[in-house]
This record gives C-alpha cells, structure tokens and sequence, in this order.
C-alpha cells in the first residue's frame, strides 16, 4: 500500500533460547502524478508547440502505443520543442523529487546528433537529460522505442512554484526526427 509502513523482526531459536532480533522498517512512498500524454485526443495535451519544427504526427509507425505522438525535428531552436504550457508548484506540496517517464524513437539522427530533456526552474531553462544519437541510441535509421526515466532532486535543482518540462531537438536537419509518445510527469 502507498505511503504506509511495515516493520518486521526477525528472532533466532536454539536450544539454548531464543535471541529477539532488532525491529527494522520502511515506509512506501507514492508518486504523485501531474500530468500524463500520449496526445491520442489528436492535439498536444498539457504542452505547447515551440513552432514550425513540432508536429503531431498521426499514424501508428512512429507511435508507441496508438495513432499519435509529438514528432520534433531539425535544428535545437525554439520551434524544435514543446514544453508544459502551464507550469506546476513542486514547491507548496514539499516534494522533493521529479520523475519524468517517457517513451522515444528516432528516425535518422546522425552520429552526435542530440535531443534534450529541460527543466524550468522558475527563472530559467536547465537541461537534466541529453539523449545523443550513436551513444543513447543507435544513429540514423531505428525502429525500436526506448523507455527513459530521468529523476530531477531538489538538492541539485529549485522547485519552484512553476515547474515545467520541456523536449527538444538539436539535429541538422528537417528529416532528423525524435517521436515522443506516453509522457507521465510524477513528484514525490
């Protein structure tokens, strides 16, 4: 059960006796979700397209799971991204740790060539994940899904009050494409 703790103990019996071993315990920690996407209501859900290089793609080649999935491609600039449209306090609740789980695929990326995972802080964009094509992944053509999970900790980062995540490209050119499907932003 979530946020619940158990505890155990466990004694010895000889002959001699018995020996009351020491009481050890753990509490299970549930994951708050804030949003979840897989973009099959045929538009970007809780994201926002950075512009000409971000596309809803329809079709079930580069979709994980359905018809749909956002496809960012070409070069790393603003309109090779999405990101949250509205931002999400991590910082009232006391959380202390991000999860993003999420699904990719690439289609002809050349060696090098990257995609990013960021983080709005507050006040600025931070990269938490860079995914490079020939070490992450295999380069140029692949038919295979990949299943990342990248945690974000508030030691290393702000939680601010308008937290919000972000994906993009930074590949060269408008045939190098990163399909991103089933994305589930959790706290804790």
């Amino acid at each position: 059960m979530p946020s619940t703790t158990y505890y155990w103990r466990i004694d010895a019996n000889n002959p001699l006796g018995k020996t009351t071993g020491d009481v050890w315990n753990f509490t299970t920690v549930q994951w708050t979700q804030l949003t979840f996407d897989n973009f099959e209501a045929g538009n970007f859900g809780n994201y926002t397209d950075g512009g000409a290089n971000c596309l809803l793609y329809n079709g079930t080649t580069h979709s994980h799971q359905g018809n749909y999935a956002v496809d960012i491609q070409s070069t790393g600039d603003p309109s090779a991204s999405f990101y949250h449209t509205n931002g999400f306090d991590v910082h009232t609740p006391g959380y202390t740790q991000i999860k993003v789980d999420f699904w990719y695929k690439v289609v002809d990326l050349e060696p090098n060539e990257k995609f990013y995972v960021e983080y709005y802080n507050g006040s600025s964009w931070q990269i938490v994940a860079t995914f490079t094509a020939g070490t992450d992944f295999p380069a140029d053509a692949t038919t295979s899904f990949y299943n990342p999970i990248i945690y974000i900790n508030e030691g290393t980062y702000n939680f601010p009050t308008n937290m919000k995540i972000k994906f993009r490209c930074a590949a060269s050119s408008a045939t190098d494409d990163v399909y991103i499907d089933d994305i589930t932003i959790s706290a804790k």
